[in-house]
């Protein structure tokens, strides 16, 4: 398991050499004699090279806009933990929540694969469209007007044929219970 960012690098003793070691980043440090007051003294000027660099990497050099920030913000939990305290979901969060798991999950050697682009498009159309309205507003009859609505000029050519796509396979789909 990997070590923790914000854990220092122990100051350690080198059994074969008898002599005081830091490892920072995979790297070992000799620092000399184990317990003298000169280790000790290095070891401090690594810890602070250490926090140093710790907080560099910490406080990104750019700024982030507002629409980042609060993507940043909207992640699973906090879905779980508001939709548990009674309160209302739009579509805009379920639909960024769904497009960061459709990213992660639908890759092949490092690179989106065409399903998840299909889906990402569809997402962020249903999200233009039905964004502001609340998850728990949007049934089954307001998802039937978005995908028979090919009148929409944001709707691609591709983004039509996924959408003639999801009526096959809803229209054909058959319950294992309806035999």
């Amino acid at each position: 398991m990997p070590r923790l960012f914000h854990r220092p690098p122990k100051y350690s003793l080198h059994k074969g050499s008898n002599q005081a070691i830091v490892y920072l980043n995979g790297v070992a440090t000799y620092l000399g004699a184990y317990g003298s007051e000169k280790s000790h003294q290095k070891y401090q000027e690594i810890l602070g090279q250490w926090n140093a660099l710790r907080h560099l990497q910490a406080s990104p050099t750019q700024k982030k806009s507002l629409d980042e920030k609060l993507a940043e913000q909207v992640t699973p939990v906090m879905l779980r933990l508001k939709w548990r305290q009674g309160l209302k979901v739009s579509i805009d969060e379920l639909a960024h929540v769904y497009k960061l798991h459709a990213r992660e999950y639908y890759q092949k050697n490092g690179k989106m694969t065409r399903e998840g682009e299909l889906i990402h498009q569809m997402v962020t159309l249903l999200g233009k469209k039905h964004g502001l309205e609340m998850a728990d507003d949007f049934g089954p009859v307001e998802l039937d007007n978005f995908r028979d609505d090919p009148s929409d000029a944001a709707l691609e050519r591709r983004c039509s044929a996924l959408v003639i796509w999801v009526k096959i396979q809803h229209n054909s789909w058959h319950s294992p219970y309806d035999i």
